[in-house]
């Protein structure tokens, strides 16, 4: 006979799309932090059994929730950054933290060139003008092109470089940074 093994309690901090919703609730316990009235008494309701902590970056864990979580096992961040995590106190308490670097790197990246090349031509100027119809009764004014320019890019961790990366592909666009923003 095999033993029914009760499932872990998961404390999501705040909303996550329905498929991840889904993949929780049928593999966890699910307490929705976000949804309680009062956060305090929830906490002290539920706290003990909790074992781990879906958060996000902008939300992160901080030194008051890990302490109404003594059972408490992992921090997942969905997301690349941890500041809103109390690093430290996870540390001291043996609390392990995941994060999710480069799931989005190249993605973010693309849309700073898509911003970069966007505000340099005037995009969303000329999807205005012909969006309003008026683009027959003259055009918008010539702008600068991004090709032989220098950008500047502040940081070089792992969305810095990528932004180069693309950049760099056009041998006509010089890129710098500033060492003090580069990765060790």
């Amino acid at each position: 006979m095999k033993a029914i093994m009760a499932r872990p309690t998961l404390l999501m901090t705040g909303a996550y799309p329905q498929w991840d919703l889904d993949y929780f609730e049928e593999n966890y316990e699910v307490l929705r932090l976000w949804e309680a009235t009062d956060r305090t008494a929830f906490l002290a309701e539920h706290g003990a059994s909790v074992k781990a902590v879906a958060t996000r970056g902008d939300l992160g864990a901080g030194a008051e929730l890990i302490a109404a979580l003594p059972n408490l096992e992992v921090i997942s961040v969905f997301g690349v950054g941890t500041d809103a995590v109390d690093l430290g106190l996870a540390r001291t308490l043996g609390i392990k933290v995941t994060n999710t670097p480069d799931v989005l790197t190249d993605d973010v990246a693309d849309i700073a060139v898509a911003l970069l090349l966007a505000a340099a031509r005037h995009v969303p100027q000329g999807d205005a003008l012909v969006r309003s119809g008026t683009w027959a009764q003259g055009g918008l004014p010539l702008v600068t092109r991004v090709s032989g320019k220098k950008v500047g890019i502040a940081g070089m961790g792992r969305i810095g470089a990528s932004v180069a990366k693309r950049l760099s592909k056009e041998e006509k666009i010089n890129w710098i940074t500033n060492e003090y923003f580069s990765n060790p």
